[in-house]
């Protein structure tokens, strides 16, 4: 296929400012040159988290572009239609956004050539999902679809979706030619839910520099370093870190953009601005160790089990010390039991796994653990890995696999 002939549909820009961008970057790297356009069908994308300057010239916003006469302006409207999706009040929150995304869905088909073109859908809420799915209905629609976070599901004694998605992203996920995951907690949920096979695919990194052996800073407390937001899915974890640094002789930088983080400073807790993305990784070297918080909360178990952190890899490649506070069923708590390499915290009351933040100085248990970091890096988390898993080349043409043709059939498109 030529280039250009690629279109991006996501609620999320391809931004420099959110986990989520930056992920695509890192993942799809020169492939990105082939998108004709970037679709986004939520404010969300041109608000804070705007689009990367290299790509700005091809966004198209189907939000400003096609307004939503019915609704409040978008910039409230996303935000009272998650309001009324967590109400459960399906049928208020289905009614107008339905109809808007059969219109984007129209737009797309008679603008975009769909037969010729393929597709990457990232769904972020239920609006990317329902445009796809109109436009697929409509037209040959080759597309792959990549979920990094699942907005829409929560934990109610057992997960549950609102009757009406369910429907719509079952339907999203077994037509697509191919559905990464950004975790194999995510990955079984969707077999065990969907009958759909996922491969994982989440946000890589390369080595940058040999192993921290010995403490970057022989004396004094143990330094920790955190580099990314504090919103409600990190916040609660840091706080009960926080409670905890004086009893293992130990201090906290946060590097944050959140100016909530603000009430986290204190005698052993400093909150700087953020850094820019490609100096992250080598500010961590200069820590005992980096922290990624995942929260406990109930209400934040779809992002805890289900999510991997875009950071997650950058700490493990840095080549000082991960610690991993969170539940045992975060889907990072998972993957540090299953490969190793890293501190996993499960519990801030229990002097057993608190000393192990104490002895992050102790030279011998160190090198253990970034040996094994290390190995984990360049197994699973490196650049070529993340992009090896992506591209999936086939029968020697060069060109993704998903570039194939596939048969829709008149029941598909039901």
């Amino acid at each position: 296929m030529s280039a250009r002939n690629w279109y991006y549909l996501s609620e999320m820009a391809v931004s420099n400012l959110h986990g989520g961008g930056l992920t695509v970057q890192r993942v799809l790297g020169d492939d990105l040159a082939r998108f004709a356009a970037f679709v986004h069908v939520s404010e969300f994308a041109t608000g804070k988290y705007r689009m990367a300057d290299d790509f700005g010239a091809r966004q198209v916003n189907l939000h400003q572009l096609l307004p939503r006469p019915d609704v409040v302006p978008d910039s409230l409207g996303y935000y009272i239609e998650r309001v009324l999706l967590r109400m459960k009040r399906v049928g208020i929150h289905a009614m107008s956004p339905e109809r808007w995304a059969r219109r984007c869905a129209r737009y797309l088909t008679r603008n975009v050539d769909v037969e010729g073109s393929r597709w990457l859908i990232v769904p972020q809420d239920v609006t990317s999902v329902r445009v796809a799915n109109g436009v697929f209905r409509r037209r040959r629609m080759h597309y792959v679809t990549w979920v990094m976070d699942d907005h829409v599901i929560r934990w109610e004694d057992g997960w549950r979706y609102p009757p009406s998605f369910e429907r719509a992203f079952g339907f999203h996920l077994r037509h697509a030619r191919k559905v990464f995951v950004i975790s194999q907690p995510m990955a079984r949920l969707y077999k065990e839910r969907f009958g759909v096979d996922a491969e994982v695919l989440f946000g890589p990194a390369d080595p940058v520099g040999a192993p921290v052996g010995q403490s970057p800073h022989e004396g004094g407390p143990v330094r920790l370093g955190y580099f990314g937001a504090v919103s409600p899915w990190q916040r609660d974890a840091l706080e009960r870190l926080v409670l905890h640094l004086e009893g293992v002789g130990a201090v906290l930088d946060i590097f944050t953009f959140d100016g909530a983080a603000r009430s986290l400073a204190g005698a052993r807790v400093g909150v700087h601005p953020p850094l820019p993305p490609a100096e992250v990784i080598h500010r961590m070297r200069d820590y005992d160790g980096v922290v990624i918080p995942v929260s406990f909360k109930p209400e934040r178990r779809h992002l805890t089990e289900l999510n991997i952190s875009t950071k997650m890899s950058e700490c493990l490649a840095s080549g000082t010390v991960t610690v991993i506070g969170g539940p045992d069923y975060a889907a990072m708590s998972q993957f540090a039991r299953a490969h190793g390499g890293m501190i996993a915290i499960n519990d801030f009351e229990d002097p057993r796994q608190l000393a192990r933040l104490a002895s992050l100085k102790d030279r011998g248990s160190r090198t253990e653990l970034l040996a094994r970091a290390r190995r984990v890096v360049e197994d699973v988390c490196s650049v070529n890995r993340m992009r090896r898993t992506w591209r999936a080349e086939g029968g020697g043409s060069g060109e993704p696999w998903w570039s194939e043709a596939r048969t829709v059939t008149s029941a598909d498109r039901g």
